[in-house]
């Protein structure tokens, strides 16, 4: 008698991977093979790659729980945006209309002025580096319009971002991420202080407070939002409150590796990038497509439930999992020709990519950045319309993100 299968062994720092994830999950996912990260970094797990798997790690939290976050480290367990059904279903409907696709339109006039005011700053010289000078910077302000957030300390959200994203694989000192995190939390709550003083100098106590006094009295913002929702008839506690701030505010990035990710597909073959610029219709299929063949996350984490064998391979309890969002989203069982950027995909098969999760926790950010990259590809089609690279761009390191960090381009 046999006993449980051996998991592969596997770097996902190893310069081939690093260099196609694509094709590193996806030989895994034609193999069947559940593959094994084990003392590269502070704990070991476990990736999964086919688009079955992937979607089951993303919405079956019977089995893979988001209790203790997505991260390789634990965060906050059980709390906000950290829990499970039905208990987050109820705390989703917060945020849900409000930065669903019609509630992100209050922010749709600051998005074009910021994306004209990068652009006025470049187009006349002919050529940049697209990431330092436009892609980068864009989303930190649109993040902080959204929140709520001063706009005097645009570069420091760029850090935090940066090392929050990548200090849980980079920096083998827990207590150093647990100080960022406190500085954060506490930024955060100077904000939150701010909209209840605003309150109160309008004859409102904040306990009192309702969402009848965003517009009127406060701004329309997430910060403002969490100091007056209610969640079963009470006010957010301060860890529901810093939970959900953190998880709009780390999305930075997301719309950087979208856009530049589009880009480098749009300008790879020029007959896509005419064709988008005549037809603008075609400019959110290609921010579909790219989500679906570039996804910006390579995947995050989810935690076992209970002893789990997946391709005859033993998962033990609370260990965690990797999704590799690549694998799923180049499944040939689900998407034809699926390593081609193509702009004539059928709908009903782009939907079913994965590149901004599925299931309960689906991104909370995704219309935002749909919306931002759809006005900044839009503006960038008119005002550099013969836009082209002029050297190969650089990935970025951290090895569960895929993007660029230079984008050297001329028009």
């Amino acid at each position: 008698m046999t006993g449980p299968a051996k998991p592969t062994t596997f770097d996902p720092m190893a310069p081939d991977v690093l260099r196609d994830p694509a094709a590193a999950y996806g030989a895994a996912r034609d193999a069947g093979k559940i593959l094994k990260v084990s003392g590269r970094f502070e704990q070991d797990f476990y990736i999964v790659s086919s688009y079955e798997d992937v979607k089951s790690v993303m919405g079956d939290h019977h089995q893979w729980t988001k209790r203790e976050g997505a991260l390789l480290r634990s965060t906050e367990r059980d709390v906000g945006m950290s829990q499970d059904p039905p208990a987050f279903n109820a705390f989703r409907k917060i945020y849900a209309s409000f930065v669903g696709p019609r509630g992100v339109l209050r922010w749709s006039d600051a998005m074009h002025r910021y994306v004209d005011e990068y652009l006025d700053a470049i187009v006349s010289r002919g050529s940049a580096n697209l990431h330092d000078d436009f892609a980068r910077p864009l989303p930190v302000r649109v993040m902080a319009t959204v929140v709520g957030l001063p706009m005097d300390r645009l570069d420091d959200y760029q850090s935090w971002t940066e090392y929050f994203l990548t200090s849980q694989f980079n920096e083998p000192d827990p207590a150093v991420g647990k100080r960022m995190i406190e500085g954060l939390y506490s930024f955060f709550d100077e904000q939150f202080a701010h909209r209840e003083a605003v309150l109160r100098a309008a004859g409102i106590d904040p306990s009192d407070a309702t969402e009848n006094a965003l517009g009127p009295v406060l701004s329309e913002d997430l910060i403002s939002l969490l100091v007056v929702a209610r969640l079963g008839g009470r006010l957010l506690t301060l860890d529901e409150r810093h939970r959900t701030a953190r998880g709009f505010f780390v999305g930075n990035d997301t719309f950087t590796s979208l856009f530049l990710n589009m880009l480098y597909r749009l300008l790879e073959n020029r007959s896509l990038w005419e064709a988008v610029k005549a037809d603008r219709s075609l400019v959110n299929v290609a921010i579909e497509e790219s989500l679906r063949l570039d996804p910006p996350s390579i995947g995050m984490f989810r935690l076992s439930t209970h002893r789990i064998e997946l391709h005859g391979v033993e998962i033990p309890e609370h260990s965690r999992v990797l999704f590799a969002i690549p694998g799923a989203n180049h499944d040939p069982a689900v998407f034809d020709r699926p390593d081609e950027f193509r702009l004539d995909r059928p709908r009903e098969e782009m939907q079913r990519h994965l590149g901004f999760g599925f299931g309960p926790h689906f991104c909370p950010g995704a219309s935002i950045a749909r919306l931002e990259a759809n006005i900044a590809l839009n503006r960038v089609l008119d005002r550099m319309p013969d836009l082209e690279l002029t050297e190969p761009p650089e990935r970025i390191e951290p090895f569960n993100f895929w993007g660029y960090k230079t984008f050297m381009a001329k028009w």
